[in-house]
């Protein structure tokens, strides 16, 4: 940086960034619930990075995460959710890497690059205090000139201060202007320590998205060729093990489709159906994810040695025996669900499932493709990337709610009686569907119950719409609701 510039752009990147951060503590300083402010916030921030530097939309792939970040930033107008804000700064962190990356990376080397851009964070506002210093020096401005300066000031502004109060003292009307002024508001402001560091944190954080100066990782290879599997596996034994694991394997999945999917077995004593559901949901995915662990190993493009057609013939196979229990672990779920009810973990649970079905159908594709296990691993991400995004603009809650109300025991549904407690912990989004079942309810025992658990989120819901930076699109159409 040449002493006679302190570069506009560097003046321009300071303004915008006391400017964000001026925002954030407008929009989120002691506020507890984030509303309508967290989007407004999210497109400014977005907005100002293109806009400060074009060059990171300048190609197809940064245009796209662009689009999706605005649109993630209405989203969180209508309703900001923490897998919402976590997008979003994976998103912005994205855009900065690519931009950096010259638009040619990899997930590993991404979600490397994303850590040590958040770990410059810490540092960036250090690092440019020290380069400004350095450059001031250079304007040759004699030793100390910026302290001296500083010290030379306490003198005249105290006394200005001091005029000011006299004044105000012999001109009732000055002082009646002055007595208007909220100084306790002002005083909180600059004398917060807590305000300060929310104003530290935001402004560090902010200054390195504008100014990011991380150092690139190095590339990476996920070959296994120095694994050394020829010491433990050979080719005969490799189709050994996928025999005796087919076997394995189809008698669980003989056992699911005797009591699961056809319903014609005979629990034990003590086991019902919906025991014999959940039991197996969670431990299953497990041996599925070590079932495409061993496949992934011993099918490297380094192991072309262990490779045969009847291995290849056998692994297809027992991967799909492996969806199959993949399947048959949702469908267990589902009616464990069926028979009590829905809630976040198990709406979460299916999704996992659902992901992990489908990336052993990606190992078979990458075994037959003659794909990398770089390649396995970019395509997994951008289907989780995908689905998570998906996600932002779904309304879990009020589906979660839907189902249990729908399927209570008291409106003669197969499950459980409604949860008001958890109904609770999913909040105003409940509403509609508490509505719904408390206008259909005959047993006033149980409307009595649904209409205090309603007038709880309604208390609730006004609440968090008493300040207009907590208002959401959704919580007016939910307002809406309640007031039917």
């Amino acid at each position: 940086m040449r002493a006679t510039d302190l570069r506009p752009t560097i003046a321009l990147k300071l303004g915008a960034c006391l400017a964000l951060t001026g925002f954030a503590d407008w929009f989120f300083y002691g506020h507890a619930a984030a509303g309508w402010t967290a989007g407004l916030f999210a497109f400014l921030l977005v907005s100002t990075l293109c806009l400060l530097q074009p060059a990171l939309v300048r190609h197809k792939p940064a245009q796209v995460i662009a689009t999706a970040l605005i649109a993630l930033s209405v989203a969180m107008m209508n309703a900001p959710e923490r897998l919402t804000l976590w997008l979003f700064a994976g998103g912005i962190a994205t855009l900065l890497v690519l931009h950096k990356r010259d638009h040619t990376i990899n997930a590993v080397l991404l979600a490397k690059d994303m850590l040590r851009l958040a770990l410059r964070t810490l540092s960036q506002w250090r690092r440019d205090a020290k380069r400004s210093e350095k450059a001031v020096l250079r304007l040759k401005l004699p030793r100390g000139g910026i302290r001296r300066g500083i010290v030379y000031a306490v003198f005249p502004v105290t006394l200005a201060g001091v005029f000011i109060y006299l004044f105000s003292e012999a001109n009732p009307v000055l002082g009646q202007l002055l007595a208007k002024l909220n100084w306790g508001y002002w005083a909180e402001i600059f004398l917060s320590p807590g305000r300060w560091l929310f104003w530290a944190g935001f402004a560090a954080v902010i200054w390195a998205l504008l100014r990011p100066r991380f150092a690139l990782s190095k590339p990476v290879t996920m070959s296994l060729a120095g694994v050394g599997t020829a010491a433990w596996v050979s080719r005969r034994s490799l189709v050994f093990s996928l025999v005796l694991f087919n076997i394995i394997f189809a008698i669980q999945n003989g056992f699911d489709l005797a009591f699961l999917w056809t319903g014609q077995g005979n629990f034990p004593a003590g086991m019902n159906f919906a025991q014999y559901a959940h039991a197996g949901a969670y431990p299953l995915i497990v041996t599925a994810l070590l079932a495409g662990g061993y496949v992934l190993l011993t099918f490297d493009n380094a192991q072309a040695a262990l490779r045969s057609n009847a291995a290849t013939a056998l692994v297809t196979v027992w991967v799909l025996q492996n969806v199959f229990l993949v399947v048959s672990s949702i469908d267990r779920t589902l009616n464990y669900v069926e028979s009590y009810s829905l809630t976040y973990l198990r709406v979460a649970a299916l999704i996992w499932m659902g992901l992990v079905a489908l990336g052993l159908l990606l190992i078979l594709a990458r075994i037959y493709l003659n794909r990398s296990n770089m390649w396995l691993i970019n395509v997994n991400a951008l289907v989780l990337a995908g689905l998570l995004y998906a996600c932002c603009f779904m309304d879990f809650g009020g589906m979660i709610a839907q189902y249990n109300v729908r399927h209570a025991r008291e409106l003669g549904g197969r499950g459980v009686a409604l949860d008001y407690n958890y109904l609770r912990e999913i909040g105003p989004d409940a509403i509609p569907a508490l509505r719904w079942y408390y206008d259909h309810l005959e047993d006033g025992w149980n409307r009595a119950k649904a209409g205090i658990a309603l007038k709880d989120m309604q208390d609730k819901l006004a609440i968090d719409t008493a300040d207009w930076r907590s208002w959401t699109w959704r919580k007016e159409r939910l307002a809406g609701v309640a007031s039917e």
